[in-house]
């Protein structure tokens, strides 16, 4: 009788320890399976960087949209580490930042020949497609002088070079006709010049107020 009731005793005590390594063995397999999603992740470009504009305003991007910004470009850290953006000046232009990434990662980028590169060079720019200008300037279409300023800033200090171009030409546009007057409007500018000044300048520069 003892010997009957020992053998399940025998029995369970190996179930347990045949339980435990199989517990141990899942783990492992549980762990090596996680390794090759996140690596299958980064490769598909899921793994995500958290930024912080200056007001406080946190927004996740994809590690692939962020190669878009020279200063963000290679940075290896976690999605629960946030990156503080001081020069970003608040929520609203974090996103703009964001969504010009996000459209132009995800875009693909048009080669082409210098013209005027010299004979059997294979000099090749980037130009993107003309739907893609168009997005371009929708996106900063509408945008306040305050905003187009932070923008600029933005741009200019994560040296993202396509943004900062359209953000410049948007700024050309506001100010193309206008006169020195209605740019000073447009832009919130005060002229701090004593009328004995600004004659001076006229007549120095008399071409750059011609209105």
């Amino acid at each position: 009788m003892e010997a009957a009731k020992g053998a399940p005793v025998e029995e369970n005590g190996k179930g347990a320890e045949g339980a435990a390594g199989s517990d141990e063995e899942m783990g492992e397999v549980a762990s090596e399976k996680g390794k090759a999603v996140e690596e299958a992740k980064e490769v598909a470009g899921v793994k995500t960087i958290t930024l912080q504009s200056a007001d406080g305003v946190e927004r996740c991007v994809s590690a692939v949209a962020a190669e878009l910004s020279m200063v963000l470009s290679g940075t290896n850290a976690c999605a629960d580490t946030v990156i503080p953006l001081p020069n970003v000046a608040t929520g609203k232009t974090l996103d703009t930042v964001i969504e010009y990434c996000i459209k132009h990662a995800a875009e693909p980028i048009i080669g082409y020949s210098d013209p005027s590169a010299a004979a059997g060079s294979s000099s090749v720019g980037t130009l993107v497609s003309e739907d893609l200008e168009k997005w371009d300037r929708k996106l900063v279409e509408g945008l306040s002088a305050d905003d187009l300023h932070d923008l600029l800033i933005a741009a200019n200090y994560l040296g993202i070079n396509g943004l900062l171009d359209v953000v410049c030409q948007k700024a050309a546009d506001m100010i193309k006709g206008k006169t020195t007057q209605q740019i000073r409007d447009t832009f919130n500018l005060t002229n701090d010049l004593t009328p004995a000044d600004e004659a001076e300048l006229r007549q120095l520069y008399a071409w750059a107020f011609d209105e």
